[in-house]
Formats: C-alpha cells, sequence, structure tokens
C-alpha cells in the first residue's frame, strides 16, 4: 500500500477564470469538485520542473518545506557550467578530486526570487539547504546523478474561494500526496 504523504503550500500561481460576488459584494462562498478540465491542469502544473519538487516532501507551512528536495534537480532554474575557478573551490569543499556526476548550482538570488514568486518567502525563512554553501559565489551546490522527479497524476480536488486542495497519486502508485495551493 503506498505511503500517504501530506503536503500543504501556499503555492502561488496564475489561473484565468471568474470569479463570483454575492449581492452585498462579499465574494461568494462556493465549493466545488474540480472538473476533468482542472485535474488536468493540475496533473500538468505537477509534473513541470518547477512545480514537482513540492509533492516529495511533508510540510504544514511554506517554511518547512524540504528545500533539498524542491531543488534536487533544479526546479526548472537554469544552471549554466561552473567555471573553473568554481569548480576547484567546489572539489576543496567537498573534499573530491572531480566532479563524477551532474552538479547543480543555485544561487542565493535564484531561490529567494523562486520561493518568493511560489511560496511568499525567501531562503532566510526556512530550514536552509543542505548543500555546500561557497560564499565567495554566494551559492549552493550539489553533485549527483540521479533524480527525485516523479510522474503525478492529479487524481481529485475541490475549490473553495481560491484555494484549491488537490490530491495526487504517483504515476507509479508508491506515493499519494496532497497539496493545497492559493490562487493569486
Amino acid at each position: 500500500m503506498a505511503e500517504p504523504s501530506l503536503v500543504i503550500a501556499s503555492l502561488q500561481f496564475s489561473l484565468s477564470g471568474c470569479s463570483n460576488s454575492s449581492k452585498t459584494g462579499e465574494p461568494a462562498t462556493e465549493k466545488h469538485d474540480l472538473t476533468g478540465d482542472e485535474l488536468s491542469f493540475f496533473t500538468e502544473y505537477a509534473n513541470e520542473a518547477e512545480n514537482n519538487g513540492f509533492l516529495l516532501s511533508t510540510y504544514t507551512s511554506p517554511q518547512d518545506v524540504d528545500l533539498d528536495q524542491l531543488f534536487y534537480n533544479g526546479a526548472g532554474l537554469m544552471t549554466e557550467g561552473l567555471t573553473q575557478e568554481e569548480t576547484a573551490a567546489c572539489l576543496a569543499a567537498t573534499d573530491s578530486s572531480e566532479l563524477m556526476t551532474d552538479m547543480v548550482r543555485l544561487t542565493t538570488e535564484e531561490i529567494d526570487n523562486f520561493l518568493q514568486h511560489k511560496m511568499g518567502i525567501s531562503l532566510s525563512e526556512t530550514n536552509g539547504l543542505d548543500w555546500t554553501y561557497l560564499e565567495d559565489f554566494d551559492s549552493y551546490y550539489i553533485e549527483h546523478g540521479d533524480t527525485n522527479f516523479r510522474n503525478y497524476t492529479c487524481t481529485s480536488g475541490q475549490e473553495e474561494n481560491g484555494t484549491y486542495h488537490l490530491e495526487f497519486q504517483s504515476e507509479d502508485g508508491s506515493l499519494t500526496s496532497s497539496l493545497t495551493l492559493k490562487k493569486r
């Protein structure tokens, strides 16, 4: 049986649609099950590189997301090759003689911008990354040759007042995840 995983986040995203108001001008409170098209949208959303990592850890507030899981594959951020100086510094910091696999490098600015855009928080508000940090480059590094990316299907969900409560199943059936998103 699949191990359930509860994930709650305030991921910010844009959806086009309409909002309803009552005659008093107050937003209408209406909860509805998602349509097939909406489930398909969230399936695609979860399988984008920048969003997939949010389903890979358990947390109850954005500050507690596991950044190592979230950024393991770069979260869709472009990583250029390391300079010779950067490579030498990284090898020295990790007591290695050569890079054996792929290297993911993210600057503090990239991480902060990503977290602010997606969750409204900064790196300093989280539990941090357990990666090699090089102050001279203000960047974080991890070397690995595998992936933690999983394909997910959004199996059910409800929307109420711009908040989406979503259920996902991994393609291989090994993970069930719940995700809460708030519409910008």
